[in-house]
């Protein structure tokens, strides 16, 4: 991400205002963090063949607010509008340095995400041999607070609607690949339960989570457990 102390306001000497002491107070990157992670999910929608408008629509799924489709137009630049509308409720502090800034860092976002687009393109992780029966791992459908435990639940059947309660209990940082997963998901979709299989946790190797599944192919996943 970008270094605040690299720019010439932070050099010893210059006179700093208190917007950018309040944004570099912070230092949690959480601006920036939401800036790439909305470049990503934007090229990611565009590899998978969404028009203009239906991308911005399926990012406004889960990262508020939901931008006004009628005004994203492709000639315009639509990813810094948008971004600049969720960074004015999400982090204004952050938008108070100015836009340079602001494009700086949209323009590194945009770099790494068009590389990690077509990394993800080509990518089918993971096979079929490791899917299982629909639906997401029983253990993250427990409350944290412990109140409920997993057979006070109905069975997961699969659906992407299992999605949201999974976000409901994920915290904001923690929850990309579920965000990215959502906005990617169409009609027809489901989740699966997806193992590396007993040998490979026994040798420290193991990983499992949920995938994403459409027409029988794994098109994106989530880890929920790894040793």
């Amino acid at each position: 991400m970008i270094d605040l102390r690299r720019l010439p306001l932070f050099q010893p000497g210059a006179r700093v205002p208190k917007a950018y002491k309040d944004a570099w107070a912070e230092e949690d990157g959480s601006a920036e963090a939401r800036i790439l992670e909305i470049a990503d999910l934007a090229y990611v929608l565009q590899a998978d063949g969404f028009p203009v408008r239906e991308i911005f629509r399926r990012i406004g799924l889960v990262h508020t607010p939901q931008p006004d489709v009628r005004r994203i137009h492709s000639y315009s630049n639509p990813l810094y509008d948008y971004v600049g509308a969720h960074l004015k409720v999400h982090a204004p502090v952050y938008l108070e340095l100015g836009g340079t800034l602001l494009s700086s860092a949209l323009a590194l976002a945009e770099l790494w995400a068009e590389l990690s687009a077509e990394q993800g393109r080509q990518a089918s992780w993971p096979p079929p041999e490791m899917l299982s029966e629909p639906g997401p791992l029983m253990f993250v459908m427990v409350k944290a607070d412990g109140d409920s435990q997993p057979e006070d639940r109905p069975a997961p059947d699969g659906s992407i609607a299992h999605l949201d309660l999974l976000l409901d209990q994920a915290k904001f940082s923690a929850a990309r690949d579920l965000r990215r997963m959502k906005a990617r998901a169409v009609p027809g979709d489901e989740l699966r339960n997806y193992s590396t299989g007993g040998e490979s946790f026994q040798l420290m190797m193991g990983s499992a989570g949920i995938a994403l599944v459409r027409k029988g192919r794994s098109i994106d996943y989530v880890e929920m457990l790894m040793n």
